[in-house]
This record gives structure tokens, sequence and C-alpha cells, in this order.
């Protein structure tokens, strides 16, 4: 909440105290949308627009930027910049072992939760479900589909805000959560119900008995950034292929001990009677190996 409140804060300064910048392929000179900028005096950080612009507060002078297709800059001061150029990552492609794909599996959603059938999840935070594999095959994951609630607000005619999300994959790395995939931003309309998805069968990533981390992230563009969430629906089922436990997470947080347990999240709204649930993502996988 206190991160929730400093941000709101931090846009607000904008309205008497702001310069525009622009973020942009130090190679093509294109705009880059959707870079993490944080600010390490304040502990906090959002994303720029999809034109590639941002604001900033003139009396904070230093920023990090981050995206995952880009080399990062830290603590980098801006003042006299109009432009902030990032580097592309340079790609080794390791040697691949192709193996036929015969047989597929499709996992459904298992069947959401009664009681708590959705988790809205707010202000440039994350809710992510670690899967790890029951059996001991290995499976390539080949599609991802997250299904979403939707959400109401008093007086909801009245905003009119695009939403953004996307799914992110990680594994562990000692202690932190290493990003190995992170889809394009998707639009969504949170007054409906809807279902994000991704197709990542040529990025061979692999479901194994280590397990993997699957995110979805709300990713807030506009000052009005408390009316803005996604509601996954949620499943206290256990799964026969995989196990699986959720945590919520801030979006620019990478230590894994950082991470909050769903459970513990909504242990004052379930009461005695479903305490002991175990809370996730109602995912619905198709698999390959």
């Amino acid at each position: 909440m206190k991160y929730i409140i400093n941000l709101i804060l931090f846009f607000c300064v904008f309205q008497g105290n702001a310069q525009q910048k622009v973020i942009c392929d130090s190679i093509t000179k294109n705009p880059i949308s959707f870079v993490a900028v944080t600010c390490p005096e304040q502990n906090i950080g959002f994303y720029n627009f999809e034109n590639g612009y941002f604001q900033i507060n003139k009396s904070i002078t230093t920023y990090s930027f981050e995206h995952f297709s880009y080399k990062p800059k830290a603590n980098l001061t801006i003042n006299n910049l109009d432009t902030i150029f990032l580097s592309p990552k340079t790609t080794t492609i390791d040697e691949v072992f192709v193996s036929k794909r015969d047989k597929f599996i499709s996992l459904k959603s298992l069947k959401y939760d009664n009681y708590f059938k959705s988790f809205p999840v707010t202000c440039i935070s994350e809710l992510v479900t670690f899967i790890q594999n029951k059996k001991n095959l290995s499976y390539f994951i080949d599609k991802i589909s997250i299904p979403l609630n939707n959400s109401k607000f008093p007086n909801m005619e009245k905003i009119n805000l695009k939403n953004y999300c996307r799914i992110n994959i990680y594994k562990k790395n000692n202690l932190i959560l290493e990003k190995i995939y992170e889809s394009d931003v998707k639009i969504f309309n949170y007054t409906q119900k809807d279902k994000v998805s991704i197709d990542i069968k040529e990025e061979n990533i692999v479901l194994d008995e280590k397990g993997i981390f699957i995110g979805l992230e709300l990713i807030v563009l506009n000052p009005e950034i408390e009316k803005s969430r996604i509601s996954p629906f949620l499943t206290s089922m256990e799964s026969s292929n995989y196990f699986a436990k959720t945590y919520v997470k801030k979006s620019f947080d990478k230590k894994i001990n950082d991470l909050y347990e769903l459970n513990k999240a909504t242990e004052h709204t379930l009461g005695n009677k479903h305490k002991n649930k175990n809370l996730n993502l109602a995912l619905e996988l198709e698999l390959s190996y």
C-alpha cells in the first residue's frame, strides 16, 4: 500500500514539475515502448508510453532503465538529456537438440474457486505461479492461457482507461528470479471477461522437476493508477500434472525472498473454513514431448 501511495504522489507532481523524455533504440533510433523506469531515490518505478515518451519529476535526477530486449542502464543522470538510448542485447544461440514432438497434452483450467473466484492485480504488480512437473518427463510448453474475470467500479461508465498486461516466465537463479520470456503487451477490457494467451512453441521452454514461474503482470501507464486492475481467475484444485504455488510480486522486484504468498494475502478474507486453500492461477496449458 505504501508503494502505491508513493507512486500516486509521484504522478501528482507532474502537474507543475514535469519534464518529458523519450527512450529510443541506439541503432534504429526508433522509440521503445514499455521500458521499466525506476527511481532509486524514491524506490518506485513505472513504464513509459507506447510512443516511447515518459514524464519525470524535475527534482529527481537519477533514473534506471530496463527492457527485456535491451541492455539496462542504471543510475543515469538525465536532467540534460531529451533522449535516452538503449542498446539491443546481443544474443548467443546455444546448441539446440531438436526432439520430435509427437505427443501433446492439453490441460484445461481447473474449476474456479467458488469462494475466492479471482484476485485483483493492481498498480504495477504481478501474480506469479510457480509450477513444478510431477511426472518424470520433461514437457515443452507450447501455449499458455490465463482467463480473466471482469471488474466493476462505481461510475464505471465515466472511466476510460486503456489497460495493459503481459505474461512473463521466470526461472530460479539462486535467490533471483531470472526472466527467460516476456510476451508482447496485451490490451484488455477489464469490464468484460477475457483471456490472455501466448503461443511460445518456438521458445523451447521446458517444464520439468525444477519448475518455472508464470506471471501475469499489470502495466500501468495512466496517472489514474488506482483505477487500473486485472482479475485473473483462481482455482483451489490440485493438478495431477504439476505442483503449484502462487505469489504476489511487485513488477520491479527480482528477489525470490520478496515474493508474498497469495494464500497469506487472502487469509483475512477467507475465514477459518477456507484458510487452508491453496489458491493459484487457473492456468490453461498446452504441452508437448
